[in-house]
């Protein structure tokens, strides 16, 4: 908390944690609307498995990461959003 150098690394390490877990938790989950559309089941897995690499990216190199961190964020944020408000919108 007090150096930020090394709580900087360590907060990128946690994002990339997350974006892994997260995509490849929901992978594995299939929402009602991907039982009824084959199509949005495959886009799910592709953006779920961009998703995972946007991860490793983040994973393996922390340098190119605290650049492009923010960028990331946003990418993840705005692919849970179209996610969520498809979902929504299906149920």
């Amino acid at each position: 908390m007090f150096n930020s150098a090394e709580s900087s690394v360590f907060l990128i390490y946690i994002f990339a944690i997350w974006f892994i877990i997260n995509n490849i938790v929901a992978i594995f989950t299939v929402t009602p609307i991907e039982k009824s559309n084959k199509a949005f089941h495959t886009l799910s897995i592709i953006l779920n498995i961009v998703g995972i690499f946007a991860g490793i990216v983040l994973l393996f190199n922390p340098l190119l990461a605290a650049v492009f961190i923010s960028f990331m964020i946003a990418f993840m944020f705005i692919l849970f959003g179209i996610f969520y408000v498809i979902d929504a919108l299906a149920s």
